[in-house]
């Protein structure tokens, strides 16, 4: 029988290591999709938080340390890096990389970090397989959830291009809570249990800022379900002990981390809740087989954890945690609507707004569909067993509860979609625990058979992420798209905007742009931010608020913001003119109607009337301004037409005050359509270049001034044989922009087609000083070498 047991073992944990690894290739493919993904070049590969992470994780990798203060980080005031950001798996990721000497083997490290978080966010397999054999489900089903629960869109979706915290600390999250569930389960060990979900809560605490939300919820469940729902007094007991063991290592960490000790978490509401009710439990316990408020012994237990709620609310007066009242507004306007956004933005406060927007919406019907069906099918037939069944059970019953808020929480917060998705996967593998009498046997067959299908249909839906199926055509067509993206940006105007940051501005000029496009800047062109994305960190919040309402307003007010934080350049975006939707920063900042007398408005249509401000590069999203002394004259440079900034483009504009949005889309459309097509050129170049000029004149005919489309219709003329007509396009293209490397190598590629060696090596030379690791250029040197 033993022998049995361990044959039994060796095969599972056989299995749970290939899904495992198929989990990870399977999330390497996607994050290395060409379109997106340049195995030479870092540049802009990250966007936002995932950038700031990938900053600080990339000094680890190349040999320096992370500083307790970074002057770069919202500049001029700086941060205090530990006492504001969770600071953890920044460290292993950069010390792997230089363990393994990576570089060495030519892998940069941007493609390292696919594959880190591919094998961080992985580890939900085990995860899955371990809660669910603590709640008792057998291990074929066990194995199922993690299948379930790692190939699925929710899951997979945030890890994409993605350098998240939630990759790490989520796994930790659900091993803790396994451990949890084993110690109210393992009553002779409900200690040592009990510290190990505390070790893996600390951990996720240490490594995400949104831990410790989750951490409130899963201490709110446990106490009222201690409370409301367990009338045993000796389940009550152990319920305790396991709560307050499970609490000793977050409050240990609490002192030591400096991110939590700064913020006061030893004080926090999750930590003194559930001390609080788990010592008014211990002590004054209420009556066998009798719920706890039907006592007078149990009553004052209720009240002690009572007492210690309020008393953390007003330690919090005194140790005010500013940086997470954007949360609690957010969660008090989500009740007050329903959950259903308003039109109107002055309808809720300003932190509110700041934070509901992209994924702290309620899920679109789309969203919802494409994350959770048809798994919500057996997941609901698995929660009413449960219920019917083995809701006697405390383990189960805490489950239940934990998957019920969870699930609320995700239909107001898409962002939860990620926790809600462990549940969802447990209950719908909970099936596996009915006992189906006499079609016991074909019963099981049934189900397990059609989560199989589940895990193909789910699967099949993960791998075509870059392309949508017919059943996300299906969904868009019945309930709409679930994305309003109005203005369409490309990796290629990133690039290119930081080459000429790094190579056109000095070092140490302070760069405001907005929040979400900070780090772009300070990551891949290291250059100082004013704004950045971690609203957590002080002082964040209010200045954004204070950058937001100076750039809606006139020309003065926003040069008196930048000369307040010695702004060197304003990275200007068209969202910030032209995006109106409700994701928007007209939206958050209460300004739909776009003043013509605004910053705004200017920067995008009439910078010649700017007085302050002299613009010093544009592509098609961006415009770069420098910020002029007191004094100086701003001078009129000659750039490319665009027609993304010609007010003409935009219909009559009747409206004398307030910018008319109604030909926004239009404009837009354009854009989009020239970028396809200008693609799709690209991608039958060489096997067709003659379809490919009729692709690329049509886009240049839509849209003239998209970065790369007159060298590459250059390269297809030479291909064609009309080799004058492709150099003069490859010359236009440098003078257009003389910093894009493939323009300078398809020049020299022009020069190779005339017999002008000499002129091509001096191009190919002019390519690899702009981008050292441009390959395709050295191949060429060597070939014009070997000419000669």
């Amino acid at each position: 029988m033993a022998g049995k047991m361990n044959l039994r073992n060796i095969l599972v944990t056989l299995v749970l290591v290939v899904i495992y690894f198929g989990s990870v290739l399977f999330r390497v493919r996607l994050s290395t999709n060409p379109e997106y993904y340049d195995a030479r070049d870092p540049t802009a590969f990250y966007w936002t938080e995932n950038a700031l992470q990938y900053h600080y994780a990339e000094l680890i990798a190349n040999g320096k340390s992370i500083p307790d203060f970074d002057p770069k980080l919202q500049a001029p005031d700086g941060v205090r890096i530990f006492e504001n950001l969770t600071i953890f798996m920044e460290y292993p990721c950069g010390w792997l990389y230089r363990i393994f000497n990576l570089k060495k083997y030519n892998i940069l490290f941007h493609t390292w970090t696919i594959l880190y978080i591919a094998l961080l966010s992985s580890l939900i397999i085990f995860a899955s397989y371990f809660f669910s054999r603590a709640l008792g489900i057998n291990p074929t089903y066990s194995l199922l959830s993690g299948l379930l629960s790692s190939f699925s869109l929710v899951a997979v979706g945030r890890s994409i291009f993605g350098f998240l915290n939630e990759d790490f600390a989520l796994p930790f999250i659900f091993l803790g809570l396994g451990f949890f569930i084993l110690a109210l389960r393992e009553k002779q060990k409900d200690f040592l249990f009990g510290l190990f979900a505390g070790l893996f809560f600390g951990i996720s605490l240490a490594s995400w800022h949104f831990s410790r939300f989750i951490l409130l919820t899963i201490v709110f469940c446990n106490v009222v379900n201690m409370w409301l729902f367990t009338a045993s007094a000796e389940e009550r007991q152990r319920n305790a002990r396991v709560l307050l063991f499970s609490l000793l290592l977050p409050v240990v960490f609490s002192f030591v981390i400096p991110v939590l000790c700064t913020q006061h978490f030893y004080f926090s509401i999750p930590v003194v809740l559930g001390i609080g009710a788990s010592i008014g439990v211990l002590f004054f316990n209420g009556e066998e087989n009798r719920m706890l408020f039907s006592s007078p012994r149990g009553r004052l237990a209720v009240l002690i954890g009572i007492i210690f709620l309020v008393t953390s609310i007003l330690i919090a007066k005194f140790y005010p945690e500013g940086e997470y009242q954007h949360v609690w507004s957010l969660f008090l306007n989500k009740l007050k609507y329903f959950g259903i956004k308003p039109a109107m933005p002055s309808m809720i406060d300003y932190p509110a707004r700041s934070l509901w927007i992209e994924a702290f919406n309620s899920p679109h019907p789309v969203t919802f569909f494409k994350d959770f069906f048809p798994i919500i099918i057996p997941s609901l037939l698995g929660f009413i067993y449960l219920i019917k069944k083995r809701k006697s059970d405390v383990a189960v019953r805490l489950f239940l509860f934990l998957a019920v808020v969870f699930f609320i929480l995700y239909l107001t917060i898409e962002r939860i979609g990620v926790v809600a998705n462990f549940f969802i996967t447990i209950l719908a593998v909970s099936l596996g625990l009915q006992n189906f009498g006499k079609h016991k046997k074909s019963s099981r067959l049934i189900i397990l058979f059609s989560l199989l299908a589940i895990f193909i249909f789910n699967t099949y839906q993960v791998y075509n992420f870059h392309r949508p199926t017919l059943y996300l055509k299906t969904l868009r067509g019945i309930f709409g798209n679930e994305k309003n993206i109005l203005l369409h940006n490309w990796r290629l105007n990133d690039v290119e905007l930081v080459r000429y940051i790094k190579h056109k501005t000095p070092p140490d000029a302070i760069f405001l742009s907005r929040f979400s496009v900070g780090p772009l800047i300070l990551a891949y062109a290291d250059r100082p931010i004013a704004l950045q994305p971690k609203f957590e960190v002080r002082n964040c919040q209010k200045r954004v608020k204070e950058y937001l309402e100076a750039i809606y307003s006139q020309e003065d007010n926003f040069y008196s913001l930048c000369k307040k934080w010695q702004i060197g350049y304003f990275l200007y975006d068209i969202r910030i003119g032209l995006d109106n939707t409700r994701d928007a920063e007209r939206w958050v900042s209460n300004n739909l109607l776009l003043s013509k007398n605004s910053t705004a408005f200017l920067m995008h249509f009439h910078p010649e009337k700017l007085k302050h401000f002299q613009l010093v590069y544009q592509n098609n999203f961006y415009r770069l301004y420098e910020v002029l002394q007191e004094g100086k004259i701003p001078r009129v440079l000659q750039f490319a037409y665009q027609p993304i900034y010609d007010i003409i483009q935009f219909g009559p504009q009747t409206d004398t005050n307030y910018f008319d949005d109604s030909f926004t889309t239009g404009v837009a459309n354009r854009v989009f359509r020239a970028k396809s097509l200008l693609q799709k050129g690209n991608e039958i170049l060489v096997r067709n270049p003659s379809r490919a000029i009729d692709l690329l004149k049509m886009s240049l005919a839509i849209y003239p001034s998209l970065i790369s489309s007159k060298t590459t219709l250059g390269i297809a003329y030479i291909l064609s044989g009309e080799i004058e007509q492709g150099f003069n396009l490859c010359q236009k293209e440098i003078e257009e922009n003389p910093l894009l490397p493939l323009a300078h190598y398809n020049l020299a590629y022009a020069y190779v087609a005339k017999n002008n060696l000499n002129e091509a090596k001096k191009e190919l030379f002019k390519t690899l000083e702009l981008d050292p690791n441009f390959k395709p250029a050295r191949e060429m040197l060597r070939e014009i070498d070997g000419i000669r």
